[in-house]
């Protein structure tokens, strides 16, 4: 939990540190001062998964901390894992960042990004879904993932968020 945390939280810092003049993997960087909080590793990391995943690399350190959650709190009484919960967890988030990615790709300007709001995966799962369905059929398909994404992720169960909704208004 400790390590998982820890490196969750180096993941988000190097992320909201990313600056476009570091050194990292799509372009070489001018100066020698790095910017990022988190250093040359940082750097690195923060323009690749900015460049593949856009604005959905920030789950990334959510899922490694969460993760590291699912681990501590999915120890049976045996000492044993709960592989299962946390395969279908890591389905969701794979579900979750190539869909979201695909919308974010369709319908978001890129924001000082190194490639566009959806990165790399975005312009991939996006554009296939444009070519084969249509602006609108592509969005509600892409959507529908999107939300059975989160829903593996998170293990939230829209009843309850509805008659929670339905409680409170």
């Amino acid at each position: 939990l400790i390590i998982l945390l820890a490196l969750g939280g180096f993941l988000l810092l190097a992320l909201l540190s990313y600056h476009s003049a570091d050194p990292g993997w799509s372009h070489t960087g001018v100066g020698d001062r790095i910017r990022n909080l988190g250093g040359s590793v940082g750097a690195w990391f923060a323009d690749v998964f900015l460049y593949l995943l856009g604005v959905f690399a920030f789950l990334l350190p959510i899922m490694v901390a969460w993760s590291g959650w699912l681990v501590w709190k999915g120890e049976r009484e045996t000492g044993e894992l709960d592989l299962r919960e946390l395969g279908l967890r890591w389905l969701g988030f794979a579900l979750t960042v190539l869909t979201g990615c695909g919308l974010a790709s369709l319908h978001f300007a890129s924001g000082g990004l190194p490639l566009d709001a959806g990165g790399m995966l975005g312009q991939t799962s996006g554009g296939l879904a444009l070519s084969a369905f249509g602006m609108i059929g592509g969005t509600l398909l892409l959507l529908a993932g999107f939300l059975g994404g989160v829903t593996l992720f998170t293990g939230v169960s829209w009843v309850r968020v509805v008659d929670f909704v339905g409680e409170k208004t």
